[in-house]
């Protein structure tokens, strides 16, 4: 049985910085970037069955940390 590329691409969102990708992508089609994040979530939810951070505010401080990272 073949496996849906659009699943696999999903099944990316596991990655912190894939999911950080999908987040910036879909600020351009949503309004607030809550919206975009509640998006990625649902995508991420779709997949694994469970949201991978508890809320907006715990992802926008755990991507402001790998940010950071990359330029330290």
């Amino acid at each position: 049985m073949p496996i849906d590329p659009d699943h696999l691409e999903l099944v990316k969102l596991h990655d912190p910085y894939v999911f950080d990708e999908r987040f910036v992508e879909c600020t351009r089609e949503c309004d607030t970037y809550e919206e975009a994040y509640d998006l990625v979530e649902q995508e991420y939810k779709s997949v694994f069955g469970k949201r991978k951070y508890s809320n907006y505010n715990s992802y926008r401080v755990a991507r402001r940390k790998r940010i950071k990272a990359r330029h330290d």
